[in-house]
């Protein structure tokens, strides 16, 4: 599993901020979450795999800097596993919009 996380390229020291709350210490990058997708994912994708998990890793980013913390992989997984029907259906429609259109987000 530590090989699946940290990939072959990159070191602990270089995905990990001290500076930061604990659940977003540790961050993967696209690779490393196509990965982990494919290995932990309840849903069977087939041959779709790598474009839904580069889906949900770009609705997974929340601010958008190129890699997915702990927390936002577990909110993701979480979703995935354990969220009601309505939850999954939510997800399963985000998944699908088309990769250029953000929805915005409203700010109060």
């Amino acid at each position: 599993m530590t090989s699946c996380y940290w990939g072959s390229s990159s070191s602990a020291a270089e995905r990990h901020d001290p500076s930061l709350p604990y659940l977003e210490q540790y961050r993967i990058d696209p690779a490393q979450f196509l990965q982990l997708f494919s290995a932990l994912a309840p849903w069977l994708c087939g041959g779709h795999t790598p474009s839904l998990a580069a889906r949900l890793f770009r609705l997974l980013d929340q601010n958008q800097d190129g890699l997915v913390n702990f927390k936002e992989f577990i909110t993701g997984l979480s979703g995935m596993c354990h969220g009601d029907m309505t939850e999954k259906l939510k997800l399963l429609y985000k998944l699908h919009l088309p990769p250029g259109i953000i929805v915005p987000r409203c700010v109060t």
